[in-house]
């Protein structure tokens, strides 16, 4: 199960990297998108699905630890190359980036029982806000 968390883990951060190279040097509204398109990934729901069980799994819990920790690293070490979040104070933009994943992490495990379509481009524009708000300190 672990080897397998980790292949999900691997490949979805690659799919992601993909999509943002292809970007190239695209607006911060369009990595949004993209981070949010990977949160909804069905490879993503495979992570979300062994996270889940590991709140009460001590034993996969500690198995996954690593993995999570490495996840992160490569997200935020990932987010320090994307031209649209240079703007923000140091060390802000790991904070940030997994900031934005978690909750487009949990956007999308929520909209599987109650989507809000409605509210999909005002959260975006909430999130542009915040961030614009916090390249100007």
């Amino acid at each position: 199960m672990i080897a397998a968390a980790d292949s999900v883990r691997a490949r979805q951060f690659e799919a992601f990297s993909q999509s943002l190279a292809l970007l190239g040097t695209g607006t911060l509204a369009d990595c949004l998108v993209l981070v949010r398109q990977a949160c909804r990934a069905p490879i993503n729901g495979a992570w979300y699905e062994l996270l889940i069980a590991a709140r009460t799994d001590a034993g996969l819990r500690d198995r996954l630890a690593p993995l999570l920790a490495e996840y992160h690293d490569q997200i935020a070490q990932f987010a320090r190359t994307v031209p649209a979040v240079q703007g923000l104070p140091d060390g802000q933009v790991e904070l940030v980036a997994l900031t934005i994943v978690h909750l487009f992490d949990g956007e999308a495990v929520a909209a599987a029982v109650n989507p809000q379509p409605e509210l999909e481009q005002q959260r975006l524009e909430l999130v542009l806000g915040w961030l614009a708000g916090a390249a100007d300190r």
